[in-house]
């Protein structure tokens, strides 16, 4: 299954058969409820490998014509660089000959999947660590000669991390000191120390690391930005949805890739804030007006391994993913459905346009007073209305006043101009009006379609979006 022109929508967390008291969640109403807010995607990576489970994922992805990427227990051999529990060698250890055979394994494993006709790619691995990039790309390349035209995700991890996840990624946990006995091929040290003022300059080294290597059709990244990070500010937005967004934006076009980005389905971990309707709205056109190929979404079904956390409780029986523990949708069903309505109409002319860039116009304002939440420690990932410097575009003609601030991004395709236009704030209303420089615009919001001259005035939602396009 090779997709038109859509955009991606791909859960990771994938339905699961029947587990530990956990009922059965490939069922039908599960597929039509994933079906029915644009999932087109489903990530195999979970608890659930059992050959039963794949075989019938991939009969309800072929009823309900949704792809599905599976995983290979060789993926983890390209990726591994501590010795094994059974003494398994690090990929970097192996000979030419034993390299030989991985690859032997690892188009077999897959072969056993590519006669499906929802088999859309694999996914190959989620936050790995620098170290494990010749293994990545070499597992690229001999993927690209067997499947030409299928997806290989290798998803990245966000600039929020430490020495350990930058080398190793996930790797290094339960092995302590691991990392002080390699050989590193450079310090993270002067301007490569892991601090926020050095963000872009380790996290290019990272992800420059991988894309380097190999051809990559589609690139991800996953940070959300409405975790509890501060407890006294319960409306905060961490400032990497922007700075994320634009960075592999910027890293797509250099490689010609596709970029999406990780959309945050509620709250996982026990916390005091729970999210809504605006922050769901802002982070997917926040992406959208970035440029994005799509979304993942996590936790797509309630993953099993969190089942029996004490701090999961809230999550697991509605408050995190599409689907809950007992196979039931969760409230952000509909809400993602509103959002996947509202894009439908121009989702395939967004992605065939070029974006020339984004502007932000009006003061920000989220429910904070930011004189007093820059004392808080870390409060420089907090935004409060200072875009990131990456793909800013002022567009001739445009101003535009506004109640709260608004993001202007501007697209251009055959000649003509496209206006993505965001409510930044995800808590207030904000009406506003804004003068274009053509004489004729198709407008699509939320609720209603329009016509109108080189004016528009409306009012939007937190978090929601109108689309502009030149006739």
């Amino acid at each position: 299954m090779i997709f038109p022109n859509e955009f991606i929508s791909a859960v990771f967390c994938p339905p699961t058969g029947p587990w530990d008291g956990v009922p059965d969640r490939l069922s039908d109403l599960v597929f039509l409820t994933l079906k029915e807010i644009g999932v087109n995607r489903i990530f195999a990576y979970g608890m659930d490998n059992r050959p039963e489970t794949i075989e019938r994922t991939f009969r309800q992805c072929e009823r309900f014509q949704i792809g599905y990427l599976p995983c290979v227990s060789a993926s983890g051999e390209y990726s591994r660089i501590l010795p094994g529990d059974n003494g398994e060698k690090p990929f970097s250890e192996l000979t030419a000959e034993e390299k030989d055979a991985l690859d032997g394994r690892f188009v077999q494993q897959i072969r056993q999947y590519a006669s499906y006709p929802a088999f859309a790619g694999i996914t190959f691995c989620d936050e790995c660590g620098y170290l494990s990039f010749p293994g990545i790309s070499h597992a690229k390349q001999v993927f690209d000669r067997h499947f030409p035209g299928y997806e290989f995700h290798a998803n990245f991890f966000s600039y929020s991390i430490n020495d350990e996840i930058f080398w190793g990624g996930m790797a290094f946990h339960g092995h302590p000191g691991a990392l002080d006995t390699m050989d590193l091929p450079f310090s993270l040290t002067g301007e490569m120390e892991i601090k926020f003022d050095n963000r872009f300059r380790y996290y290019d080294r990272l992800v420059e690391g991988l894309l380097s290597k190999a051809p990559f059709e589609v690139i991800s990244q996953d940070k959300y930005p409405f975790e509890e990070f501060w407890p006294t500010v319960p409306t905060s937005v961490h400032t990497a949805l922007f700075e994320l967004n634009a960075y592999f934006k910027l890293k797509s076009m250099k490689y010609a890739s596709r970029f999406y980005n990780f959309m945050q389905i509620g709250q996982w971990f026990k916390a005091g804030r729970k999210m809504t309707f605006g922050e769901m709205a802002l982070q997917v056109n926040v992406t959208a007006a970035y440029g994005a190929a799509g979304f993942g979404w996590f936790p797509g079904v309630f993953p099993l391994d969190w089942r029996n956390e004490e701090a999961m409780e809230d999550g697991k029986n509605g408050g995190a993913a599409f689907i809950d523990i007992n196979g039931n949708p969760t409230q952000y069903v509909p809400w993602v459905k509103a959002l996947n309505d509202f894009m439908k109409p121009f989702a395939c002319d967004l992605l065939e346009s070029e974006l020339l860039g984004v502007a932000a116009y009006g003061t920000y304002n989220n429910g904070f007073e930011w004189e007093i939440v820059k004392k808080l420690p870390d409060s420089e990932c907090i935004y409060h209305g200072q875009l990131p410097d990456m793909l800013r575009y002022s567009e001739p003609g445009v101003t535009a006043w506004c109640s709260n601030q608004i993001m202007v991004a501007t697209f251009v395709k055959e000649g003509k101009k496209r206006y993505y236009v965001v409510n930044l704030s995800s808590v207030y209303d904000n009406t506003l009006k804004l003068t274009l420089p053509a004489t004729g615009y198709s407008v699509q919001e939320m609720d209603r379609t329009y016509l109108t001259g080189s004016t528009v005035e409306t009012t939007l939602k937190p978090g929601c979006a109108l689309f502009a396009k030149e006739n």
